[in-house]
């Protein structure tokens, strides 16, 4: 059982619900689980000005990353799922877990 976890207050990562919006938060759990597993890695991206959905791994730790990802969905994952996935894991690793669940809870609650 994974350490990371959603609330029930925390606003989607895609805006779709359903089984995509449920792919998307395994990916990003998954993500961040593999960064545990692989505290030296240094995944390089890139991607293109204009566009989104569509990014490049730019050496093996990224290749590895985003298989780990996708296995997570049972390779299904979409560009624009990977893309915001990462967006979302590199924001949960760089500030930590609970910050990012308390940054996802607050955008559930704008209308407030």
């Amino acid at each position: 059982m994974s350490k990371y976890k959603y609330t029930d207050k925390c606003d989607e990562i895609s805006g779709l619900g359903g089984e995509y919006e449920e792919g998307c938060k395994k990916m990003v759990i998954s993500g961040l689980e593999w960064f545990d597993n692989h505290k030296d890695a240094d995944p390089k991206f890139h991607g293109f000005k204009n566009v989104f959905g569509l990014i490049v791994e730019d050496n093996e730790d990224a290749k590895k990353l985003t298989d780990y990802m996708n296995a997570a969905i049972n390779g299904e994952a979409t560009g624009a799922m990977m893309q915001g996935c990462l967006d979302h894991v590199k924001y949960a690793k760089q500030h930590g877990w609970d910050k990012y669940i308390e940054l996802m809870e607050k955008r559930e609650n704008k209308d407030e």
